[in-house]
């Protein structure tokens, strides 16, 4: 039996981990709330159309955005419920029993938690993967892969749930660890959904990553020296950057799921990036959102502003490729043009013939 010496240490490091969790969380918190404002400004602007995105959309940011408020309201509470019965409840009981007390009275909150993490992983997920295929539109051949492992997560996801069902929720340990607190079966579903949804988003970061890239490559090809940086490049270095903070968080959460030995200080730390996961799976398909709707999206329209020399028109490419439909016309007062680059359909060509122009 733990002296009183060692448990009173147990309860200080278990105080210092929630309040961990909260503050962070809270700060998240209130950025997800201006993104949310953004969104719906956004969207009371623009409307909301009759395609199944427009509904889908906002649908799951709004989902998305509960989510992100009971997480912290899990937080608060749990922190709250504990302070309240190894520091107010019962003074005659040792610190061991308020200890054994508080975590039997809020194992309700750590599955809620725990399947609520799962479930909105999945759900955030399903953002990015809808914006990648329609990113790649002609190309979607590239986005099954991505399709896949997001399907395979759900399905891990469902099998976890079962699980626990199973098992009647049994809880192994209620320590504060970055594994799943269930039985080893139900904990390996859950290891199983978590990585298949860190694959989905770097396949998907990755090909936006692979977008940007092949967009600016068609620029500098038919634009050269008049080339300026485009709105749907600035759109897809957006996507890009943001995936990539993202995955940032994904992996620093990653490293003490799949094995690795916490120090308290690595404790400390995995539980405050855990608390910025649990909002930033939502503040992350939201900004996706907001980006798109306040610039015009890359996945909407195929024009792209740009600004060349007065007085010049390009007519079609002549290239190898008759479906890489890329034109250039003059239609700003001035004497500015309209870059029209189809993006989708666009092909590398065999030889390079450059455009010719009319004066």
């Amino acid at each position: 039996m733990s002296s009183n010496s060692e448990v009173l240490m147990e309860v200080g490091e278990d105080f210092v981990v929630k309040v961990a969790r909260v503050v962070p969380g809270a700060i998240c918190y209130g950025v997800y709330l201006v993104l949310i404002y953004f969104l719906a400004a956004v969207f009371y602007r623009h409307g909301l159309r009759s395609r199944a995105s427009s509904f889908f959309l906002p649908l799951v940011t709004i989902l998305m955005f509960f989510g992100g408020t009971i997480f912290l309201c899990l937080d608060v509470a749990d922190l709250v419920r504990r302070m309240q019965v190894v520091l107010v409840n019962n003074p005659e009981q040792t610190f061991q029993q308020k200890l054994d007390e508080a975590n039997e009275s809020l194992k309700k909150l750590v599955w809620t938690g725990q399947m609520l993490f799962i479930f909105m992983l999945i759900l955030g997920d399903s953002v990015v993967v809808w914006r990648t295929w329609a990113i790649f539109q002609g190309y979607r051949m590239w986005v099954v892969i991505p399709i896949s492992t997001w399907l395979g997560s759900v399905i891990a996801a469902i099998f976890e749930l079962g699980c626990h069902l199973h098992t009647h929720w049994a809880i192994n340990d209620l320590s504060p660890h970055a594994k799943s607190v269930g039985a080893k079966r139900c904990a390996d579903a859950d290891l199983s959904s978590y990585t298949l949804s860190f694959v989905t988003n770097m396949f998907c970061t990755s090909l936006i990553a692979f977008k940007a890239w092949r967009h600016r490559r068609v620029m500098a090809k038919y634009l050269g020296s008049a080339r300026r940086k485009t709105q749907v490049e600035r759109i897809l270095t957006l996507l890009m950057e943001s995936g990539s903070v993202y995955l940032l968080l994904y992996t620093l959460q990653a490293v003490p799921i799949y094995g690795a030995q916490l120090t308290r200080s690595g404790l400390l730390a995995f539980n405050v990036v855990n608390a910025i996961i649990q909002q930033a799976m939502g503040m992350y398909p939201t900004a996706i959102i907001v980006l798109v709707k306040m610039q015009k999206s890359p996945w909407d329209a195929t024009e792209v502003s740009q600004n060349v020399k007065s007085g010049l028109e390009f007519a079609h490419s002549e290239v190898s490729h008759p479906e890489s439909d890329t034109t250039v016309s003059a239609s700003q007062p001035g004497g500015a043009t309209i870059a029209m680059v189809n993006l989708s359909n666009w092909k590398e060509p065999t030889h390079d013939k450059e455009p010719h122009s009319i004066v």
